[in-house]
This record gives structure tokens, C-alpha cells and sequence, in this order.
């Protein structure tokens, strides 16, 4: 069952693709870090991305290897493991390295 607010990100989920790609490209272009984790960053943004893409598409969010939440799991769980997929995105705008 979703909620009208996933059903909402659902009907607009190539707009989020969209805006998350062009987004991370305008980050690494921008990026103030050493070249030392700028691999890293781009490896995590892609990772995290398509973790958030998945949940809002409804699909099965995938976390590591063999390690994921199914689409018809615990709506809670999703829920949780998509605003966790989406913070670490977001933070990972913010990394400068260490």
C-alpha cells in the first residue's frame, strides 16, 4: 500500500532520476576535494542514488550484496531504508574528504 506521498514521488520518479543525475554531475564538477576520494564520492552518490530510485519506483532496495529490503516487505522498513538511502545522498553533497 502507498502512501499519497509516495504515490505522488511514484508519478514524477523520472523527474527524481533526472534532478538526482544532474545533481551529483553539477556535485562532482564542483568538487572541492582531493582527486583521492573523488572516486569514492561518485561511487557513493551512485550507490545511495539508485538505493532512494529503487524505493521511490517501488522496486527492491538493494544495500550491499545479498543485503536488501524486497518490494512487498514492511511498508515501514522501506520507508526507513529510503530515507536513510536518500540522507547519506544528500550528505555525501557535503563531504570535502577527510
Amino acid at each position: 500500500m502507498m502512501s499519497k506521498f509516495l504515490g505522488l514521488l511514484y508519478g514524477v520518479r523520472y523527474v527524481v532520476l533526472v534532478v538526482m543525475v544532474v545533481s551529483s554531475l553539477v556535485n562532482l564538477f564542483l568538487f572541492q576535494g582531493g582527486r583521492d576520494v573523488f572516486w569514492g564520492v561518485l561511487l557513493g552518490q551512485l550507490w545511495f542514488g539508485q538505493c532512494f530510485y529503487s524505493f521511490v519506483s517501488g522496486r527492491e532496495i538493494v544495500f550491499s550484496a545479498g543485503g536488501g529490503v524486497g518490494k512487498d516487505s514492511n511498508p515501514y522498513v522501506r520507508g526507513l531504508m529510503g530515507v536513510v538511502a536518500l540522507f547519506v545522498y544528500v550528505m555525501l553533497f557535503f563531504f570535502k574528504g577527510y
